[in-house]
C-alpha cells in the first residue's frame, strides 16, 4: 500500500509532500513528510507526524481594484490574487498607510480573502478578470479576457538548453513555470521549468537536443500568468474584448472599449424538445447578432418552433443562455449538441457520436447509440427523434415492425424489405452466399443499415431518395464489410413529379466508437421545395455509385 496525502491539522495542513507506504496492509503503513522548509516528520498508525511550529511565512490574498469615476477613469474593476509577507493584509480595503505606498494608483484595493501559506512567490500579482463599466457606451463588460504573456523577440538552443529573449522585462524568477508558444519550433513550445533568468532572457530544458542560432521570431509568447512582480501596484496587461481588440490596463488607467468594441458574435446554450414523441436534446451554438430577426441575437428564455416546408411543427427551441462569444471559441452558425433524452425508450442512456451543424439552428443533425447495446444506432434532426427502443425483434419473414419491436435481423432468401414503421435497425445475415441485391421499397422509419461482416455474401443495396426521406430523422446509417459491400445511390426520386436526385459527398466524416470504424457523410438533394435534404452516413471504403432508377 501506498500513502499519497497528508494533512497536518496542528502544523503545516497541506503545505507538505508525504512518502510513506506499508507491506502487510492496513495498520502497517509508516513514513514521513517534509514541509516546505525542508523540515522532516515521521509518522506511523501510532503517532502523528507534527510540525509544532509552522513554517508559514507568506500570506496568500485575493483582491479586487476599482477604478475611481474620474475622467477618463469609469469605474472599471480587474480581480486577481497575489503572495505577500505573512499578516500583511486584513479583508477590507487596504489602509491609508498601504494605499500611500503604492505609487500612480486611480483607485481602491479591496481584500476580499486572506490565506496563510507557504506555497508562492513574495510579491507576485496575478489578475485573471476585468470588468469594461462602460456598458452604457459599448463597453465590453464582463465580455473580455485578460492576457499576461510577453512577447518573444528571439530565440536560441545549445544542446538541450533553450534560451528566450522577451521585449520587456519578465519578471521571471528561477524555479518557476512558463508557457511557451508559437516560437516555429515545436521542441522549444510548451510548458517549461526556468532554471536561469536575466532581466529579459530565461533558460529552460527542451525536449530535444540541437543547436540554434539566435533568430528573430514575429510572434512567439510566454506566460506564467504573472501581472506583476512587485506587490499590489506593480500589475499590468492586455485586455481583449470577444472582437479580438485588445487594451491596455495597468493601476493608472483603464482599458476601455467603446462603441464598435461590442462583440458582434453571441455564443447561447440551448435545448430542443420534439412535438411528437418528447425527445429532448441539449447543445450549445454561435450566431452573428445581426442575423437573429430584430438585429440584437438571441435573448435568454427566448422560444420558437421548427417548422418543415409544409408548415408542419416538428418542435421548439429554448435559448436557455446567451453572452457575448469570442471568436476565439467558435464561428458563427456553429452548432454543437452534447447530450440527447429519449423519452420513449432508453432515457439518458444515450451516446453521441457526432451531432452538430455549420448552418445554424433548425440545420442540425446527430447520430446516436444505445449504450446498453451499441448495435443501436438512429439519426436525429430537428426535423425527426432517433428512437432506440429497448426492445428488439428478430425474424426469418419479410421486415415487419411495430412500435416495440425497433431491430430487425433480415435472415430472408428474399432480401426485399417492404414497407413497414417502427424499424430503426435492419442488420441482414444469414443470406445465400455470393451476390445480394437488396432493395428497399416504401420503409418507414429506418435509421440504420446494417450489410453484416460476411466475407462470403457481397450486399448491393439500392438506396433511393425517399428510402432515406421516409426515416422518422431523414437520415440513414449504412455499415457493411467495406472489402465487398456497395451502396448505388439511385439519381431519381420514387415519387413522380420531383424529378432528379443529386447526392453529393461532403468533407464532414464521423468516427465510431463502437465498430472502429469511420463514416462518410453524404447530402441527398431533391428537387422539389416541399421536400428536405436527406442526410447518409456511409461507412469509409464500402463502394459507392449513382446510378437511374
Amino acid at each position: 500500500m501506498t500513502i499519497y496525502s497528508y494533512y497536518d491539522t496542528d502544523g503545516v495542513y497541506w503545505d507538505n509532500t508525504v512518502s510513506a507506504s506499508g507491506l502487510t496492509g492496513l495498520g502497517s503503513e509508516s513514513g514521513s513528510i517534509t514541509n516546505l522548509a525542508g523540515s522532516t516528520a515521521t509518522f506511523t498508525t501510532a503517532s502523528e507526524a507534527d510540525f509544532v511550529t509552522s513554517n508559514t511565512t507568506l500570506q496568500y490574498y485575493q483582491f479586487h481594484f476599482t477604478y475611481n469615476t474620474t475622467s477618463t477613469n469609469s469605474g472599471d474593476i480587474y480581480y486577481g490574487y497575489g503572495y505577500a509577507a505573512a499578516n500583511t493584509y486584513a479583508v477590507g480595503n487596504i489602509t491609508s498607510a498601504q494605499a500611500t505606498a503604492i505609487t500612480g494608483e486611480n483607485g481602491t484595493y479591496t481584500i476580499d480573502y486572506v490565506y496563510a501559506s507557504t506555497w508562492g512567490t513574495l510579491n507576485r500579482v496575478s489578475v485573471y478578470q476585468y470588468y469594461d463599466a462602460d456598458t452604457g457606451v459599448g463597453g465590453a463588460g464582463y465580455n473580455t479576457e485578460v492576457h499576461l504573456e510577453k512577447t518573444i523577440t528571439h530565440i536560441a538552443r545549445t544542446g538541450t538548453t533553450a534560451t528566450i529573449t522577451t521585449s520587456g522585462n519578465h519578471g521571471y524568477a528561477v524555479g518557476d513555470y512558463v508557457y511557451v508558444a508559437d516560437t516555429s519550433y515545436s521542441s522549444l513550445n510548451g510548458y517549461f521549468e526556468i532554471t536561469s533568468v536575466s532581466a529579459t532572457t530565461f533558460n529552460y530544458i527542451s525536449s530535444t537536443s540541437g543547436t540554434i542560432s539566435s533568430i528573430a521570431v514575429s510572434s512567439g509568447t510566454c506566460n506564467n500568468w504573472v501581472a506583476g512582480i512587485s506587490g499590489l501596484g506593480s500589475e499590468s496587461g492586455s485586455v481583449v474584448n470577444y472582437n479580438n481588440q485588445s487594451s491596455v490596463f495597468t493601476p493608472t488607467t483603464e482599458a476601455d472599449f467603446i462603441n464598435s468594441s461590442v462583440s458582434t458574435l453571441q455564443y447561447y446554450n440551448f435545448h430542443f424538445t420534439y412535438t411528437s414523441g418528447g425527445d429532448v436534446y441539449y447543445g450549445y451554438g454561435y450566431v452573428n447578432k445581426a442575423d437573429v430577426t430584430g438585429g440584437a441575437g438571441y435573448t435568454s428564455g427566448q422560444t420558437f418552433n421548427n417548422s418543415t416546408a409544409t408548415g408542419t411543427t416538428t418542435g421548439t427551441y429554448v435559448i436557455d443562455y446567451v453572452q457575448d462569444g469570442n471568436s476565439a471559441w467558435g464561428s458563427a452558425n456553429a452548432v454543437h449538441v452534447y447530450s440527447y433524452y429519449d423519452s420513449d425508450g432508453v432515457g439518458w442512456n444515450t451516446g453521441i457520436l457526432a451531432a452538430g451543424s455549420s448552418s445554424g439552428l433548425g440545420t442540425e443533425a446527430g447520430w446516436v447509440f444505445d449504450w446498453s447495446d451499441t448495435s443501436k444506432q438512429g439519426i436525429f434532426t430537428s426535423a425527426g427523434d432517433a428512437d432506440l427502443s429497448i426492445a428488439s425483434a428478430n425474424s426469418s419473414s419479410p421486415a415487419v415492425g411495430t412500435s416495440t419491436n425497433e431491430t430487425f435481423t433480415q435472415s430472408s432468401s428474399t432480401p426485399t424489405v417492404t414497407g413497414s414503421t417502427g424499424l430503426d435497425t435492419l442488420i441482414f445475415s444469414g443470406l445465400t452466399d455470393g451476390t445480394q441485391n437488396i432493395s428497399l421499397a416504401n420503409v418507414t422509419g429506418i435509421e440504420k443499415i446494417d450489410l453484416g461482416s460476411s466475407t462470403n455474401t457481397t450486399y448491393n443495396l439500392n438506396i433511393n431518395f425517399d428510402d432515406v426521406f421516409n426515416s422518422d430523422a431523414k437520415g440513414i446509417v449504412i455499415s457493411g464489410k467495406t472489402s465487398d459491400d456497395t451502396v448505388d445511390l439511385i439519381t431519381s426520386s420514387r415519387t413522380s413529379g420531383r424529378g432528379a436526385v443529386t447526392w453529393q459527398k461532403t468533407d464532414d466524416y464521423t468516427y465510431d466508437s463502437a465498430s472502429g470504424n469511420y463514416f462518410d457523410t453524404w447530402v441527398g438533394i431533391d428537387n422539389s421545395s416541399l421536400t428536405q435534404n436527406v442526410i447518409l452516413l456511409l461507412q469509409q471504403n464500402i463502394t459507392v455509385s449513382q446510378v437511374a432508377a
